[in-house]
C-alpha cells in the first residue's frame, strides 16, 4: 500500500509493534505451548529465552496507564515489586486506544486491521446504521444493550467467531475467561470466544471473581490460560477524569481486592504466572477542552459520504479519535483541506496512510477493517473534539488517540509458584 504523496507527518508516532498489547495472545500460546506463529513480546518481557509455564493468569484492568501503575501508596504493585522475581516494564497499547479494538484483538489473536472490530461505534453498512459493536445495539438505542437482538438482526451477517481458544484447546490448553456480570448474555462475547471453545463466568464483585480465577485453577487440565476482566476503574475513569480522587480510589480498591487474593494463592501454584496490564490508559479533559469540527473545519462537510436516507453518515470513533466516511474519490483533496483548517489543532491522515505507515501494526487489513474504519482519521493534538453533530460530551476522561496517557501500559509478570 503505497503512502500519498502528500501524506502530513503525525506528531505521535504509531504505538511499538515489538513492546504491544497485540503481542499478548502469540506470548501466551509461546508460554503454554512452547511455540506460535503470532507475533509475541520479546524474551526481556517473559523472563528469558526458553521460559514457558503450566498455567497463565492475566488480570486486565481496563483503563490502567503506565503512569498510573507506580504511586508508592497503592496496593499490590508495591507489594510485588519488591521481590526479584518480579518484572516490570512498559509497552504499548494499540491503535485505536480503545477497549472494542483491544479485547477483541486479545480474544481472537488477531489485530484489529485483520479481526475488523475496530471502534466503539461505526457504520455497519449492511444494516445502514452506526452501531455499537461490543453492546450489540444501534447508537440510536444509547443505554440498551443487545438491542440488535431485539430487532432480529443475524449476528453472522456481522460477526465471525474467533479461533483463538480453539487453537489453544486442539494443542491442550484450557482456556477461562473471568468477566463482570454487566456481559453476561453477551453476543459479541459469544461470538469471540465460542462457548465450546473456552468456559465463560461472571463475577458480581471482583473478589468473587478473583475466587473464580482460583478455582479455574484447580479444576482439570494440564495447562490452562486464564484471562479476568476488570472494568469499574475505567467506568469510573470516564466519568471523573483519571487525575480524580474518585479514579484514585477506584484504582486503590482494585489494587487492594488483587493483593487480598494475591496473598491466598502466592507460592501455592508451581510453573503459575501471573500477569497485569490494561488495553489503553486515559487522558483527562476538562469540558472547557473541546472544539467543535463543524466550526473548525466546516468545509469537511464538502466531502462527507451520505447515507442512504440522504443524510451525512456520522463519524466513527470518539472524541480523542475521529474518523469521517468520504466520498469516493475525494480522499487527497479532503485530507488536505482539512489538514489546513485543523493546523495546530489536530493531526489528519489517510486511514490508508496510517497503515502504510504502521499505525495499524503490520497485518493485512481486511474488508471489515477497511469497511468500518472510515477514510480520514483526526487526532486532535490536546482535548477532545467533536463529530459532526458539534456536540460536546459530558465525560472528563477519554481514550482513542496516541498521546502517551493512552498508549503506554503497564505490563507486569510475577510467579504464584
Amino acid at each position: 500500500m503505497a503512502l500519498s504523496e502528500t501524506a502530513q507527518a503525525f506528531r505521535f508516532p504509531p504505538p511499538s509493534q515489538v513492546r504491544s498489547f497485540l503481542n499478548l495472545p502469540g506470548s501466551f500460546e509461546y508460554l503454554l505451548t512452547g511455540g506460535s506463529s503470532r507475533r509475541r513480546l520479546p524474551d526481556d518481557l517473559l523472563g528469558g529465552a526458553g521460559a514457558k509455564a503450566k498455567n497463565v493468569i492475566l488480570l486486565l484492568i481496563d483503563g490502567w496507564g503506565w503512569k498510573k501503575a507506580f504511586d508508592v501508596g497503592l496496593p499490590f504493585v508495591a507489594r510485588i515489586s519488591r521481590e526479584s522475581s518480579t518484572l516490570i516494564r512498559q509497552m504499548d497499547s494499540g491503535f485505536p486506544t480503545t477497549t472494542a479494538a483491544m479485547l477483541p484483538s486479545l480474544y481472537t489473536g488477531q489485530p484489529p486491521a485483520a479481526h475488523g472490530y475496530v471502534e466503539w461505534r461505526h457504520y455497519e453498512d449492511s444494516l445502514g446504521a452506526m452501531i455499537n459493536i461490543l453492546p450489540w445495539r444501534l447508537e440510536s438505542d444509547h443505554g440498551q444493550r443487545e438491542s440488535l437482538v431485539r430487532r432480529g438482526v443475524d449476528p453472522t451477517t456481522i460477526l465471525r467467531e474467533g479461533t483463538f481458544f480453539r487453537e489453544l484447546k486442539e494443542k491442550g490448553v484450557t482456556g477461562y475467561l473471568v468477566q463482570p456480570d454487566e456481559l453476561e448474555n453477551s453476543t459479541f462475547n459469544r461470538f469471540i470466544v465460542p462457548p465450546q471453545d473456552a468456559t465463560t463466568t461472571y463475577y458480581g464483585n471482583l473478589r468473587k471473581g478473583l475466587d473464580q480465577v482460583t478455582a479455574a485453577l484447580a479444576s482439570p487440565g494440564e495447562r490452562k490460560l486464564i484471562i479476568l476482566y476488570a472494568m469499574k476503574y475505567d467506568h469510573i475513569c470516564h466519568l471523573l477524569g483519571p487525575e480524580s480522587a474518585g479514579a484514585r480510589e477506584a484504582l486503590k480498591e482494585t489494587l487492594n481486592t488483587i493483593d487480598d487474593w494475591y496473598l491466598s494463592v502466592a507460592g501455592q501454584y508451581e510453573n503459575t504466572l501471573l500477569t497485569l496490564t490494561a488495553d489503553h490508559g486515559q487522558i483527562h479533559v476538562p469540558l472547557t477542552q473541546w472544539f467543535s469540527l463543524p466550526e473548525k473545519a466546516p468545509l469537511l462537510a464538502k466531502y462527507l459520504r451520505k447515507d442512504p436516507a440522504g443524510q451525512y453518515i456520522p463519524m466513527a470513533g470518539s472524541a480523542r479519535d475521529r474518523f469521517a466516511y468520504l466520498r469516493p474519490g475525494t480522499e487527497d483533496e479532503a485530507r488536505d483541506v482539512v489538514a489546513r483548517e485543523l493546523d495546530g489543532l489536530a493531526d489528519v491522515m489517510l486511514v490508508r496512510d496510517m497503515v502504510a505507515r504502521g499505525y495499524y501494526n503490520s497485518a493485512k487489513p481486511s474488508e471489515e477493517f477497511l469497511r468500518r474504519m472510515g477514510d480520514l482519521c483526526i487526532l486532535p493534538h490536546a482535548g477532545c473534539v467533536t463529530g459532526w453533530d458539534g456536540q460536546v460530551g459530558k465525560d472528563l476522561g477519554h481514550h482513542g488517540g496516541l498521546s502517551e496517557d493512552e498508549v503506554q501500559i503497564p505490563w507486569i509478570m510475577t510467579p504464584l509458584g
